[in-house]
């Protein structure tokens, strides 16, 4: 909805899949061109979120990041926000992607900080949750 509303084509939500450090990442939702994508696993390695869960901080890219990353080709813009959970340790990301450049204001929204607080409240109750058994 947030995406949506500021007219952005993409915006999607990771898990990482392993820890301490994670090569791979799992999408949560994926949110493209107005509707939800099937959800899948992909090699960090190659990918602009890299930068944010290396560095665990905010990674902005307002042109070029498909010329950067061989996996994010089909996109022009990229912004990715680490998500942290209750001990500091990063989690998964929360990105927003566009095939047009983004202003540079795209990363300075304080609204980030609730999505981002929302989105690692919600990936630790998915880990507390025991797999159910058929």
């Amino acid at each position: 909805t947030f995406a949506q509303a500021l007219d952005w084509q993409g915006a999607l939500i990771t898990e990482c899949m392993d820890h301490p450090f994670s090569a791979r990442m799992r999408v949560l939702a994926f949110w493209c061109d107005g509707a939800f994508v099937e959800n899948f696993e992909y090699e960090l390695s190659g990918a602009a979120c890299e930068e944010v869960i290396c560095r665990g901080e905010p990674y902005f890219v307002a042109s070029g990041v498909g010329g950067r990353y061989p996996q994010d080709a089909n996109w022009e813009a990229y912004l990715g926000l680490p998500v942290r959970g209750a001990s500091g340790r990063i989690v998964g990301h929360l990105a927003f992607v566009d095939r047009r450049k983004m202003s540079d204001e795209a990363i300075n929204m304080p609204i980030y900080q609730s999505l981002v607080a929302r989105a690692a409240i919600e990936l630790e109750r998915r880990s507390r949750v025991p797999a159910q058994i058929d």
